[in-house]
């Protein structure tokens, strides 16, 4: 029977009633809109527990048709057409039961707003484009999903300012220098009580040197300042550099300092006395966008990662070492362990040992972002999307078993896409998460593995 029968066949009484040409423009219309829309709100919910500057924050739960830069969603007030809060203030995963997610790929994704004002009726928008033609009402209440139960004895620090956090830059001697928009917070972890102030330079690299002080590129130029909080004491020196500097590394005594990566100049300068001499110019790596300019401490005396690949310092420059050239040097970060040093390569991780071989570790970890000391015998890893929704890991490097993190350890709401890195405080046996919200800190017997 062909399908025209079989629809002659119906009983008439199932005949749908037909459309007036209004309501036909209306069903045209809303099939349009919900096709050019990028998105789907599910609901918007005023969260009277949970308070941003004694506002209450505003969860929507959103499903995206594609991948879109969740910075620049905005909560829109539909009454006004006015945007209250420019991007979110975390981001959440949900699974197709609305469940809470460990990472950042759950079929919906819950944003989470500090609006500056109230508002009763909201829609998102990205660079000027709605994501949902309907606008949804905002309802009191609480998250009806199932929240993961975090750690104990979690301790959480804000920043004293609200501004945008960019990571950890500096780990050394109970001082954590961390980079803010326009200013660094200098986190002391020298007392059970970590205490966060602002050091406003426009600092782009700081190391440690042998005397305990600090050698810093601020504004360009190489300034020494001396042992203790860091920005607290006037610097003892400041050599101009031969060009905008924006980052240094000791190599074996000797200071050498270069350009970023978006720099004109592409030479290495050695600082003789208050002197710098070019002893190198890069050439650059061909990638997807041109030529790349990549280079890198590492904790090795007199060696340096230059132009991609691993250099030594002689008195007449850089000479090649017989280490592979790295594939991603953009990414690479470095920690000194017994007998070599731990790096990062191509988001994988590869220890380095003093007998000149090279060995991938933990293969089955990908997407590794950052790489920092853990306590003696382990490494922290900072994890960027992976399968098991981790957001940091530790790993053992005697036996290569590892212990995963996720942000709902740390606080029920807490979003993956607000977490920095992760750091080892061996002096209270603690560590320290830096967040875009702040730190949140734990004593290490809360970890379990």
């Amino acid at each position: 029977m062909t399908l025209l029968c079989l629809l002659l066949a119906q009983p008439i009484a199932q005949a749908r009633t037909p459309l007036s040409p209004q309501a036909m423009n209306e069903l045209v219309e809303e099939q349009q809109a919900a096709a050019a829309a990028p998105g789907r709100i599910h609901g918007a919910t005023r969260l009277t527990t949970h308070l941003v500057d004694g506002r209450p924050l505003i969860a929507v739960d959103v499903a995206l048709s594609g991948g879109m830069d969740w910075d620049d969603i905005e909560l829109v007030d539909t009454s006004s057409d006015v945007t209250v809060s420019h991007g979110p203030w975390t981001v959440l995963a949900l699974g197709d039961d609305h469940t809470l997610l460990p990472g950042r790929s759950g079929s919906h994704l819950l944003f989470l707003y500090a609006p500056t004002t109230d508002v009763q009726e909201v829609t998102l928008r990205s660079w000027g484009h709605l994501l949902s033609e309907r606008p949804v009402a905002v309802v009191d209440g609480d998250l009806p999903y199932g929240a993961a139960t975090p750690m104990t004895d979690v301790k959480h620090v804000p920043w004293p300012e609200d501004r945008t956090q960019w990571g950890a830059m500096a780990h050394s001697g109970g001082w954590l220098i961390v980079r803010l928009r326009g200013a660094m917070a200098v986190v002391d972890l020298t007392a059970a009580q970590v205490d966060v102030s602002i050091w406003n330079a426009k600092i782009t690299d700081i190391v440690t040197t042998k005397q305990g002080g600090w050698m810093a590129i601020q504004d360009g130029q190489l300034v020494e300042y001396p042992p203790g909080r860091p920005g607290a004491h006037p610097p003892v020196r400041t050599i101009e550099g031969p060009i905008s500097l924006d980052h240094l590394a000791n190599l074996d005594g000797t200071w050498v300092a270069w350009g970023g990566r978006h720099s004109r100049d592409r030479n290495l300068y050695r600082l003789t006395g208050d002197d710098w001499t070019a002893i190198a110019t890069a050439e650059g790596v061909p990638s997807t966008f041109g030529r790349q300019y990549d280079h890198a401490r590492v904790p090795l005396p007199g060696t340096l990662v230059w132009d991609s690949a691993f250099r030594g310092l002689t008195d007449n420059g850089l000479v090649d070492l017989d280490v592979a050239a790295l594939s991603d040097a953009g990414g690479f970060m470095a920690v000194g362990v017994p007998g070599g040093f731990l790096y990062t390569d191509d988001r994988k991780l590869f220890r380095r040992s003093s007998d000149g071989t090279t060995a991938r570790v933990a293969p089955a970890l990908s997407n590794i972002m950052e790489l920092h000391p853990g306590p003696e015998g382990a490494a922290l890893l900072k994890l960027g999307d992976n399968h098991q929704g981790w957001v940091a890991a530790q790993i053992d490097l005697a036996d290569g078993s590892v212990r995963g993190l996720h942000t709902t350890d740390l606080a029920p709401f807490l979003s993956a896409y607000s977490m920095r890195s992760l750091h080892y405080d061996q002096a209270f046996d603690r560590y320290v998460a830096i967040t875009g919200d702040g730190l949140y800190i734990f004593p290490a017997a809360s970890w379990k593995p």
